[in-house]
């Protein structure tokens, strides 16, 4: 998606007026889905929001889309949004109201830009302009277009929803499984989720605290714009929990050192301070209660909380069934439907698959795909804590590359390494050394010694390009020939009802609430609260799509 910076708050938009006849055409939809351009303060989807709870069915679920091409800045905004009220980012922001019952998706930016970049069926329009988007967008018999619909091109076969999504089994219950399981009981799915170890978070998602932020590049690319999205959800998530006092953590910031901080990158992009801001080395050091070695991003709605307390309250979610060791060894067809089987003889049967086990996950895709989805590596990561007494105590986390992050329990948690290929489960000595040398470094200090360190080793499945791997498996070569435009990772055939969430790699925490959404929408066919740019740029077909470029070039030559 090339990236717009926004405008300067100015006066409200209006938004364009609703069609005729929506009570009348919404009823009985199990789930209705409004396009709008304009949102303005907010009182026309308020209104809307109230009409639906009124004469909705119960259970019902409905989805307004707003394109906003000048936000206003939160206080500007009608009263009842201003605790909602995302920074002023140009990215698809979703708000969620009445336990799941209303999502709201505020596209920031022009409707040329983001009709393009909406993945959705829409019931019923109110656009101030025609788009020939529309007819793909339009779902039958949608209400509002601009002239009726002569031409309804089909869904791509990467982006449709599966024919059955009564019940899914979901294999790992690590912080993708958790937050997929999550996603697909909030809207009605019963989920099995299936875990080889005796518990969950058993893997690097068992870590005492972790960190979740977003990141400015020179360049508003695929990776900062996910990681923009994905820590904008994830801190909607956290926030309220943390300060409900319902798991560990804090929500109020965190800095990111780095040479490259300076207004003139964040003024380039137009990112908001309630965002990010640029800091000097004295600043943040005033900020965090401790002097820091370098500049720093200040990211205002980053922060840390506790993995493991995460992953079990998603898994509480009424409609998720967690079942431990659960070691299954390969997946079969069963009708329309799968069957898994473990390797102690039980056995479930499931509509529809999500594989989120990292590497053990991947490895169930042998005979349902014949190449690798991506170049990946398993990562192996240490973390260290400490006894923090005479340590710096940031009042808030700090990272880059390495981090450090004064726990309320008094100890210091630093880390975490980085070693592809490795494969050693021991806690070693040398790997404490070297994540305490490069925590201290961030405080411009020399390495500590004399200190008794524990930790626990993980590891991380990455891919090559450092993105994800969401959504459907693409078919085998064989079962894809004749297919067109595979060039494109929409277009890539896939085995029905089996699906991918894995491949976080560092980044769990920030990517779990976001592409767990993104992936049960996606299942359900509800709207993508993700730019279809970068679902894209995650689609577990994508490197299908690139070797299609690549050999579609040589034969040109």
């Amino acid at each position: 998606m090339k990236s717009q910076p926004l405008p300067p708050p100015g006066v409200a938009s209006e938004p364009a007026a609703l069609p005729a006849g929506l009570a009348a055409h919404w009823q009985g939809r199990a789930h209705y889905t409004v396009l709008q351009e304009g949102f303005g303060r907010g009182e026309a989807f308020l209104a809307l929001r109230t009409a639906w709870r009124a004469q909705a069915a119960p259970g019902a679920r409905l989805t307004v889309i707003a394109i906003e091409p000048q936000p206003l800045a939160r206080p500007d905004v009608a009263p009842a949004l201003r605790a909602l009220w995302p920074p002023r980012t140009p990215d698809l922001h979703t708000l969620v109201f009445d336990d799941g019952a209303v999502t709201l998706h505020l596209a920031f930016g022009t409707p040329a830009l983001w009709l393009p970049e909406l993945v959705a069926k829409v019931d019923a329009f109110a656009l101030a302009t025609p788009s020939p988007h529309t007819q793909r967008l339009a779902a039958p018999g949608a209400l509002g277009l601009a002239a009726p619909s002569v031409h309804r091109p089909p869904s791509p076969p990467g982006r449709r929803a599966a024919a059955v999504c009564g019940h899914v089994a979901v294999v790992g219950a690590g912080l993708a499984g958790a937050a997929v399981a999550q996603a697909l009981a909030q809207r009605g799915v019963r989920v099995s989720v299936l875990e080889q170890a005796p518990g969950s978070a058993a893997g690097a998602s068992g870590n005492p605290a972790g960190l979740w932020h977003g990141v400015v590049h020179a360049h508003d690319g695929a990776h900062a714009q996910l990681l923009r999205a994905g820590a904008l959800a994830a801190a909607r998530h956290y926030a309220p929990l943390v300060q409900a006092g319902r798991m560990p953590g804090a929500a109020d910031g965190l800095a990111r050192l780095t040479d490259e901080a300076t207004t003139a990158l964040a003024a380039r992009h137009a990112l908001p301070p309630d965002w990010v801001q640029p800091l000097t080395a004295a600043e943040a050091g005033q900020r965090l209660g401790t002097p820091v070695a370098r500049s720093t991003w200040w990211f205002a709605s980053g922060g840390w909380i506790s993995p493991p307390a995460l992953v079990q309250h998603w898994l509480a979610t009424p409609g998720v069934t967690l079942h431990t060791q659960a070691a299954i060894t390969h997946l079969a067809r069963d009708g329309d439907g799968w069957r898994l089987h473990a390797a102690d003889g039980r056995a479930w049967a499931a509509d529809a698959v999500v594989l989120a086990g990292a590497h053990e996950g991947l490895a169930l895709l042998a005979g349902w795909c014949d190449t690798p989805l991506a170049p990946t590596g398993r990562q192996r990561g240490q973390v260290t804590w400490v006894d923090g007494a005479g340590l710096p105590r940031p009042r808030h986390p700090v990272a880059s590359g390495a981090y450090a992050l004064a726990l309320p329990d008094g100890r210091w948690l630093c880390g975490a390494t980085s070693q592809r290929g490795d494969y050693d489960p021991s806690v070693r000595a040398a790997d404490h050394a070297q994540n305490l040398a490069r925590a201290a470094a961030l405080f411009g200090l020399p390495p500590p010694t004399g200190l008794v360190a524990q930790g626990r080793v993980g590891w991380r499945l990455v891919t090559d390009d450092r993105l994800p791997l969401l959504g459907p498996v693409p078919l085998p070569a064989a079962q894809r020939q004749g297919a067109r435009r595979q060039e494109q990772p929409r277009q890539v055939p896939r085995v029905p009802g089996l699906y991918v969430c894995t491949a976080l790699g560092s980044r769990g925490l920030t990517l779990a609430p976001l592409l767990g959404q993104t992936l049960a929408a996606w299942m359900v066919g509800e709207p993508l609260p993700l730019a279809a740019s970068l679902v894209d740029a995650v689609d577990a077909a994508r490197f299908v799509a690139r070797a299609a470029r690549q050999a579609g070039r040589a034969q040109a030559r």
